[in-house]
């Protein structure tokens, strides 16, 4: 009797959606220390002395670091399995944290800053990569793994922004370093996913670069990651400088993340009702609002209901923009797809985060935050052309 049933207990099936319950721990517990740095850590430099410049100046090492390493380790992933590459960057983020606490001044802060972004950021492409191999031929289902990161983001933040208020923004890198621990633990759980590639991996890229449909794309997402990165630094530093609290900084990230969540649960159905591409069109739209919004507020306090637009904007792009580049990809190449997916943002920051600085100090985050939703117009623009043409061309 005890034969059968441990062979079901470990039918393929059986261990793939075991897997799936283990990803969900991994987004749960990366969001709720990689949540609370991106919510905070600008806001830290902050305290510390760093000027609007100096902040845009950091944030572009990242970006330039996030832009090279995120394929680097989608490429890895595909050729090598993705156990391997997951395990060395949770650990490599955990020696991250402990680089912060001890750097003191602006030049530790970016080599303590190159070193976090080379082995953290990539993990948004790894998990990505790893649940669109479990999920298989249902893509759609991505959004019901990708919740429990949202859900822990909002747990985190929220709470911790109160705390913050007594222990200070250093506390921070301790609840980071935890939580990656927990994460790195349940990533020796995980079934080994090896290796991918059934093609030359050089082979697979060219065949994807020289997609005219994926070069539309990525250049719209570019543009549009200009103004996504942008709030993503000095969205919080703008609402500290408006003369909000930690408090305040993370009840907002924390209700963009509440206001995601209902998309998110519905993004298997809003999927199969409207379709990757008409998902992309209204996140891109709604980007341009909301950052027309955050331009002509007045007080903090504004912030809270814009950011309700978060559903809409992130939660509707996010999905769209999954499995349009699941669609676009090779099929041994999903992970490598995934990474340049998350590189536009992190070239968007790379080359405008010091210009977002700078007009940050000289214009102020008023009229900045108006650029970003004129860039957001023209990047749905791009993305409506691409998508009519690859409409039109799958017709025929």
């Amino acid at each position: 009797m005890s034969g059968p049933l441990t062979s079901a207990a470990y039918s393929p099936e059986a261990l793939r959606r075991r897997d799936l319950r283990l990803v969900r721990g991994l987004y749960f517990f990366f969001y709720a220390g990689f949540g609370l740095m991106i919510t905070y850590l600008n806001v830290y430099y902050r305290e510390v002395g760093l000027s609007g410049t100096q902040i845009g100046v950091l944030n572009a090492t990242t970006a330039l670091v996030v832009a090279v390493s995120g394929p680097m380790w989608g490429m890895i992933s595909d050729r090598f399995g993705s156990n391997r590459a997951l395990i060395i960057t949770t650990t490599g983020a955990i020696v991250g944290g402990v680089w912060f606490i001890t750097a003191e001044g602006f030049l530790p802060l970016i080599a303590a800053t190159l070193w976090y972004s080379f082995f953290t950021q990539p993990l948004n492409t790894l998990l990505a990569g790893v649940t669109m191999h479990l999920l298989h031929d249902e893509p759609e289902r991505f959004s019901r793994q990708r919740i429990w990161g949202s859900l822990s983001f909002i747990i985190f933040t929220w709470t911790f922004g109160q705390v913050f208020n007594q222990t200070g923004l250093g506390a921070m890198f301790y609840v980071y370093m935890a939580m990656l621990g927990v994460m790195l633990a349940i990533v020796f759980f995980l079934s080994p996913q090896h290796s991918k590639l059934k093609t030359p991996l050089r082979e697979g890229l060219g065949r994807l670069i020289r997609q005219r449909d994926w070069a539309v794309f990525m250049a719209s997402l570019f543009i549009l990651n200009i103004g996504v990165a942008g709030m993503n630094v000095f969205l919080s530093v703008y609402v500290r400088d408006l003369g909000g609290d930690q408090g305040l900084i993370g009840a907002v990230s924390s209700l963009q993340s509440i206001s995601e969540l209902p998309v998110l649960f519905l993004g298997a159905y809003l999927l199969q009702r409207f379709g990757a591409r008409k998902l992309l069109l209204v996140g891109y739209g709604l980007y341009a609002v909301r950052w027309l919004l955050y331009g002509i507020m007045a007080t903090p306090e504004w912030a809270i209901p814009i950011a309700l637009l978060h559903s809409l904007t992130f939660g509707a792009q996010l999905i769209g923009a999954v499995a349009y580049a699941n669609e676009l990809a090779p099929p041994e190449l999903k992970a490598t797809t995934q990474g340049f997916y998350f590189t536009s943002m992190a070239l968007a920051r790379t080359i405008f985060s010091p210009i977002s600085g700078a007009l940050y100090d000289r214009i102020g985050p008023g009229l900045l935050f108006q650029l970003y939703a004129l860039l957001g117009v023209f990047a749905l623009g791009l993305l409506w052309w691409g998508i009519r043409r690859r409409n039109a061309a799958q017709i025929m």
